[in-house]
């Protein structure tokens, strides 16, 4: 398994949020995402401890990440290894090496953040919670063969079974 993190900004009203999210590279669904207004080491912190309670087996899970302060602290990559996650970064100043992730934020800013005003922190963040849960259960991919995240993702436990099934008759 592999996984893909990183932090982006979100701005209203002169003020501005950093949501962080992990993105799974198999199926292309956020597994978990932070919303703070702090860009700090508790908010990638509390992302993957998240992450960590919907997969508790992550053993061998690659988390791959830019090479933002954040994720270069020994405490951060001490955080991984003690729950046997092997770390990935990206080369420096090449986001190109976490096009998913950022392929992720474009659409929630161009579909979301760019199109609506946001009167309060309130309104942004539940905003965004809907998007996320959206685009993980209702938008539809071209690359998953036109189906959301989550869709894709129990179409092929699916296709493992039904194949499992008719391997052993």
């Amino acid at each position: 398994m592999k996984w893909a993190t990183d932090i982006t900004y979100l701005n209203y009203n002169n003020r501005r949020l950093y949501l962080s999210i992990i993105l799974d590279l198999y199926n292309r669904e956020v597994v978990s995402y932070e919303i703070s207004d702090r860009n700090d080491n508790q908010l990638v912190i509390s992302t993957l401890n998240k992450a960590l309670e919907k997969s508790k087996d992550v053993r061998g899970i690659i988390l791959h990440s830019d090479q933002g302060s954040q994720y270069t602290t020994e405490y951060y990559s001490r955080y991984l290894t003690s729950r046997n996650m092997i770390q990935s970064m990206s080369r420096k100043g090449n986001c190109l090496d976490n096009a998913q992730v950022e392929c992720f934020f474009s659409h929630l800013k161009s579909e979301l953040i760019y199109t609506t005003t946001f009167h309060s922190e309130e309104d942004m963040v539940t905003a965004v919670e809907s998007y996320i849960k959206f685009y993980n259960y209702e938008r539809i991919q071209q690359k998953l063969k036109n189906l959301p995240p989550v869709a894709y993702f129990l179409q092929g436990q699916n296709d493992n079974i039904s194949h499992n099934v008719i391997v052993h008759q």
